[in-house]
């Protein structure tokens, strides 16, 4: 049960993060659009942003938006959902390992009772 809400806590981290990457792509689509002219807007690659109109070249990419430059209401649901991403695999692996765990042990009982072997622990009597 623990790896399956785990998977599905990461099942919807990811379609959240799916969601909030339309959001950020309708927000800053504008950047790279063209004029009529074909200039877009360019940012230099090294050094300053300095932001300037034209064709890209060897200094200047297409304008780019660095996840510390974007809008606080982006960027807090992306960061909550990437830690949720991280909390669910988490709790799915861990599930199934405790899962694999117990039906170890299980198999093992069944294994000594079958057997007739004895108990690897003695049990404490008080």
């Amino acid at each position: 049960m623990r790896a399956l809400c785990g998977a599905i806590i990461a099942a919807g981290a990811l379609i959240g993060l799916g969601l909030a990457t339309l959001g950020v792509g309708q927000r800053y689509a504008e950047l790279s659009r063209p004029d009529a002219a074909g200039n877009v807007l360019r940012r230099e690659y090294h050094g300053d942003d300095n932001y300037s109109y034209g064709l890209p070249d060897k200094e200047h990419g297409v304008a780019y938006v660095k996840f510390s430059e974007m809008d606080r209401g982006l960027t807090m649901p992306i960061t909550v959902l990437i830690l949720g991403l991280l909390v669910g695999v988490a709790t799915a692996f861990i599930g199934l390992a405790f899962h694999h765990h117990r039906r170890t042990q299980e198999l093992e009982h069944l294994r000594r009772q079958i057997s007739g072997a004895p108990a690897t622990h003695t049990p404490v009597s008080t």
